[in-house]
Order: C-alpha cells, then structure tokens, then sequence
C-alpha cells in the first residue's frame, strides 16, 4: 500500500497485477486480478477512484497465443497424448511424482520445465532410467513454442496458476495441481466451471489418484469435449484489449 501511495504521490498513473487480495489499501487507479476467483470484496480497502478489472475477461495471454483464435481442437476417442506443467521452478518437485505416475500408462508425455528448476538434473535422469516404461516421455526445457505444445496435446497436468488461462484458451482439458496457497481458489474453481479436474495440493500427491483420473479423461470422449467448450468460453483471447480500452478511457497511453 505504502509503494503504491508513493508512486501516485510521484504523479504517475498506477496499474496494479494483483492475484488475492493481499494488500492493506489499494490507492492505484486501476486494479487487475485475471483470475476466475477475483471478486470485488477483496479490494474493499480501495481509494474512490480506484477502478477493478476483475476475471478472466481480462485474462492477459501472450501474442503468441492470439494466431489461434477461432483454432478448432480435434478430440479423439482415445486420448495419449499429455502435457506436463507445473511452473517455472516448481520447488517441491511434484513434476518428479508426476512422471513417475505416468511412466506405466501407454500415452506420449511432454514435461515442459522451466529454466530456474533446481530439480531438472534429476527429472533428466528420471525420464533415462523409465525408458523401458510404456510412457513416452520427453522433457522440453523452456519451451519457445508454447502454444504450439498446447496445441500437441490431448490432456494436461498443470499447476494452477496463469497458465491454467492458456489452456482454457486453447481447450485443452486439464487436471490441476495446487502448488501455491493463491491457486486452491483458482482450481478448485476451475473444476466448478467444468473447465477441469482439480487433485489437490502437490505435496499431498497421490500417484493412484492421478492415474484414475486420467485413465477416466483420456478415455472419455465425451468429457473431454465438454470441458474444452468450457474453457474456450472461459477465456476468449481478449482480455489485452478489453484492459487497453479500459485504460484509454481515461488516460492516454503512450509507449
């Protein structure tokens, strides 16, 4: 709240990325939380003219992602093809625990890893020692074609944090895994929306309970349909320039 007052003190016009809530005032002029659990009363403590871009209509996806705007996913009877992504650095390693529950099942598995995860020697050697599992699993360490890997698969095991809004765009079906306390809102609400599978926090992974529900989705057609409408509904690809607009409609912005 302090840094806040400071820079409007300064005179500059202030938008604040928020994700729950947790400051104790809010004296920007605009506050954005893209997340489906954003609502109103977390910025109570907020200055008159503070104004709340809330929800995923705002969600803000890259400009890679826009080339796949009215991008009809193919859902196949039989789903194989899985995408893992848990974060940037992922410090529990649940990613670990993830391929290992994978490694029995017949399906093509893509982990994407991030730069600054410190377990990536290990999850190199995990994949070496499974490769007489039925698994087909590749690590793709800091991916340059994000979208293009969404587009790849059938099913994801995600983290619920902002990429969960790339892969509603894109419709793909997800299984969610909490790995940080700001995302038990988003995925458990996620789920509610039928946009996915929510399993729970990461350190009380349960590698029985991942293969149930997976078989469950790459087996049924059906579901999986429902729940890439769902996601496609959910975020439309927009939310960059809704927010622009909303900005312009009260200051000039200028790059």
């Amino acid at each position: 709240a302090a840094f806040q007052l400071g820079l409007k003190k300064a005179g500059c016009r202030l938008l604040v990325m928020d994700d729950y809530g947790h400051a104790a005032f809010y004296h920007a002029d605009w506050v954005l939380n893209q997340n489906i659990s954003a609502r109103e009363e977390l910025y109570a403590s907020r200055a008159p003219h503070t104004r709340l871009l809330l929800g995923t209509n705002f969600a803000l996806l890259r400009r890679e992602f826009l080339k796949y705007c009215g991008w009809q996913r193919q859902i196949p009877d039989i789903a194989r093809k899985v995408l893992v992504t848990l974060g940037g650095a992922d410090p529990d390693n649940v990613t670990g625990k993830v391929i290992e529950a994978l490694a029995p099942l017949d399906i093509e598995v893509r982990v994407v890893v991030g730069g600054s995860n410190p377990h990536l020697p290990e999850l190199r050697e995990a994949v070496q020692s499974l490769k007489s599992q039925p698994a087909k699993i590749e690590l793709v360490v800091n991916p340059a074609d994000m979208p293009g890997l969404i587009a790849w698969a059938d099913l994801a095991v995600a983290a619920g944090g902002s990429t969960a809004w790339e892969l509603a765009f894109m419709g793909l079906p997800s299984l969610f895994v909490i790995l940080a306390d700001n995302q038990v809102d988003i995925a458990t609400e996620l789920e509610s929306a039928g946009v996915g599978v929510c399993l729970g926090r990461g350190v009380d992974f349960d590698k029985g309970e991942l293969q149930i529900a997976l078989r469950r989705v790459l087996e049924n057609p059906a579901e999986r349909h429902r729940t890439s409408i769902a996601g496609r509904n959910l975020v439309d690809g927009m939310g960059c320039h809704r927010t622009l607009r909303r900005l312009n409609q009260s200051a000039t912005i200028c790059l």
